[in-house]
């Protein structure tokens, strides 16, 4: 990987917190869609992949799903299981 691409890579890590705080989040309704239109069952697995904050992971999680959640971000573990006690990444 270049040094640039590196570096944009890198971009989401030094933002995170500033992003978490002034990005909207999706409305709960798109949820219930995602859930009803997926089938999967309380309890039932989901990937997320590109997880960032977890704007979907904790909305999901309420809903008894359970995330597999990923990031090209260099932190670790992912945001959402660094902010919500109970989320596993």
């Amino acid at each position: 990987m270049t040094a640039e691409r590196e570096r944009l890579r890198s971009t989401f890590d030094r933002a995170a917190l500033l992003y978490d705080e002034v990005r909207p989040g999706y409305p709960e309704g798109l949820f219930e869609e995602v859930v009803s239109l997926s089938g999967v069952p309380s309890g039932g697995r989901i990937l997320e992949i590109g997880c960032g904050t977890g704007q979907a992971t904790l909305p999901l999680a309420r809903r008894g799903t359970k995330s597999c959640a990923s990031s090209s971000a260099g932190t670790w573990p992912p945001w959402p299981a660094r902010t919500w006690p109970g989320i596993r990444a």
